[in-house]
């Protein structure tokens, strides 16, 4: 969640992190862009709680992220004021609900919606994110 003129990674004083400690499996290249190597780990951080055979799948599918949606500052004055919600999944291996909780109330004033499983919903359990996603729109 990036904030105008900072990097997505700047935390406040006494913001959490956003990345859980066990959180880790990917590497970065000689370009900075993030990778995972490892397939098997993948599937552990993202799509645990997946389908077999569709986390394999997806781990087939992830290529390197570039650098810069990590690195470069949020070139927006000031952030749209629009109604925001995020949603929290209670498993996620990777992403910190603490964090998903302070940056909801503390930086875009969002809803926190929670949905049991890891990080890959619309894998894992895409009826149950499609019903909270329609019931919003």
């Amino acid at each position: 969640m990036p904030r105008p003129g900072r990097t997505p990674w700047t935390l406040d004083e006494g913001e959490p992190s956003p990345f859980l400690p066990d959180f880790a499996g990917f590497e970065r290249d000689e370009l900075g862009r993030s990778y995972w190597p490892d397939p098997e780990v993948a599937i552990r951080m993202m799509y645990a709680d997946c389908d077999p055979e569709d986390a394999r799948v997806a781990a087939s599918r992830l290529r390197p992220q570039g650098p810069l949606p990590n690195t470069e500052p949020c070139p927006l004055d000031a952030l749209p004021s629009v109604p925001a919600t995020m949603i929290l999944t209670t498993e996620d291996a990777c992403v910190s609900a603490d964090w998903i909780r302070w940056t909801a109330a503390h930086r875009i004033d969002a809803d926190v919606f929670e949905l049991p499983g890891g990080h890959s919903p619309m894998l894992a359990r895409p009826a149950e994110l499609a019903s909270i996603l329609s019931g919003l729109a």
